[in-house]
């Protein structure tokens, strides 16, 4: 690895940590306060949320990484490309806010809590005019980790002065959004460090973007049916104590394969880019050196899970909990594949411009 992208990794790495670090902190609390009810409750809201952002950002996440990444050291391009990315998921957003009514008032098991669903619904716009996607692509991970880790601190802050009783969901569902993405806020603000629309107005072509954002939407789509479809299930078929009990597994299974796809996070803005410059010789290099590290790890960590899910569950979310080990012990193989796939469906064919491959 050039030094960047170890500067990159380790930066990346931190910020993973972070978000490692957090979740312990955080969720034995919270887990402790809310309950199987109520975690569950907000993970189901969650992740019916999560499914209306995926359609509203359809690939931007990804493809705007590719994308700026492969213009960033032309500023007028730049320019012109994120703005033009920002329009397409403003527009897009916009409709994401129609479907989120719609539940509100035709889904009864949204209807029992519309409040905490319009408080979890705020991810869709802070994830919009986040633009992560932007500084990932032109690779500053520096501050991307230190803003994650200050927002993070807030909201522990946030979490332990008012989340007091399973009656405090509201809260805690606030404190779920400021957790996660509530920096992207500060993301918005900094943006005109980098960008003037001026330079670009008139010029703009939001929908150009549409054609290549729907190839990567299918793949995205594809990835999600299968980490998220089936909490969206599950909270139709049982109850919200049903979906605590899975949700807390995967949430555990998640954190550790957070550390895992760090290492992915950084490459898709590198291999871009040198795609961009026709240095395969590299690309090749540094696809193998990501494999073996995905590889190396993945194995250890899964029979580690497995063996040791009673106790992670006990210390972590208490006996009321127990019932998730059995699922976090069946999902814990899919680490090694989750991985594996990102590194060579995103990372690595997608810059080359090959993603058809994965899809077909």
């Amino acid at each position: 690895m050039s030094k960047s992208l170890k500067s990159n990794y380790i930066f990346n790495l931190i910020n993973t940590v972070s978000q490692v670090l957090f979740p312990l902190i955080t969720f034995p609390y919270a887990a402790r306060i809310m309950l199987p009810e109520g975690i569950g409750q907000v993970n189901f809201f969650t992740s019916i949320i999560n499914y209306i952002t995926l359609f509203s950002s359809l690939g931007i996440p990804v493809y705007a990484i590719k994308a700026t990444a492969a213009v960033r050291d032309d500023r007028l391009k730049l320019n012109q490309v994120t703005i033009e990315i920002v329009t397409l998921n403003l527009i897009l957003t916009f409709f994401a806010y129609i479907a989120v009514g719609v539940i509100c008032l035709a889904v009864p098991k949204v209807s029992e809590n519309i409040p905490l669903f319009l408080i979890l619904s705020l991810s869709i716009i802070f994830t919009t005019i986040g633009c992560e996607w932007f500084y990932k692509g032109i690779e500053d991970f520096r501050y991307i980790t230190v803003r994650g880790i200050i927002v993070k601190a807030v909201s522990l802050i946030l979490l332990f002065c008012f989340v007091k009783s399973k009656e405090d969901i509201l809260i805690y569902g606030l404190y779920t959004v400021i957790g996660s993405i509530g920096g992207n806020i500060f993301n918005f603000i900094r943006l005109k460090k980098y960008i003037s629309v001026k330079d670009v107005i008139g010029t703009i072509r939001p929908f150009n973007h549409l054609k290549p954002v729907l190839q990567v939407f299918l793949f995205s789509a594809i990835t999600s049916i299968y980490l998220q479809l089936n909490t969206v299930i599950l909270g139709f078929m049982k109850n919200a104590s049903d979906v605590g009990i899975y949700t807390t597994a995967v949430k555990l299974f998640s954190i550790v394969n957070g550390i895992i796809g760090s290492l992915g996070t950084v490459m898709l803005p590198r291999v871009s880019n040198l795609v961009a410059m026709n240095d395969m010789g590299e690309v090749k290099r540094l696809a193998q050196k990501a494999y073996n590290f995905s590889f190396t790890f993945s194995l250890p960590t899964i029979v580690g899970i497995i063996a040791c899910s009673p106790y992670l569950i006990r210390l972590f979310c208490g006996e009321s909990f127990m019932e998730s080990v059995p699922c976090i012990q069946i999902i814990a193989p899919i680490m090694l594949f989750v991985s594996i796939s990102s590194l060579l469906g995103y990372q690595i064919l997608y810059p080359m411009g090959h993603l058809n491959i994965v899809i077909g």
